[in-house]
């Protein structure tokens, strides 16, 4: 029981941050653009570029939110101006899909882990 709480907590703490990024990206974004360094392929794969922010703060980060980049040297990102790290591929979207996902899984996992606390686990699982 303790185990699906643990997956459950750390599940809904997904979803709260990967929600967080979208939002700040989403409202404070700033759209640059960026000098494509490497394309990491795998799984998943990734761009690693490099960018000059409002403030002259150069910095070179990778992301794994993109889509399939042209072949110019150059890609347009959006980056959050108090934490410039945070940053991913303009082209990417601002979509609530996967921390949605990640808080739907936490909140089943809650749910499960409460009602199997209330009702004791199952004989099969207790090795009865």
């Amino acid at each position: 029981m303790a185990v699906c709480a643990v997956v459950a907590v750390g599940c809904l703490v997904t979803g709260v941050v990967m929600s967080y990024d979208v939002y700040r990206l989403a409202t404070r974004g700033v759209e640059v653009q960026a000098r494509f360094v490497a394309e990491h392929r795998g799984r998943p794969s990734s761009l690693e570029v490099e960018f000059t922010t409002a403030a002259g703060e150069v910095v070179r980060g990778e992301t794994k939110n993109y889509t399939d980049r042209d072949r110019s040297n150059f890609v347009d990102i959006v980056y959050d101006p108090r934490r410039p790290s945070r940053f991913q591929a303009a082209s990417w979207g601002f979509d609530y899909w996967l921390p949605g996902f990640w808080l739907v899984a936490g909140a089943a996992g809650a749910w499960v882990t409460a009602r199997t606390w209330r009702r004791g686990l199952p004989a099969w699982l207790a090795g009865e």
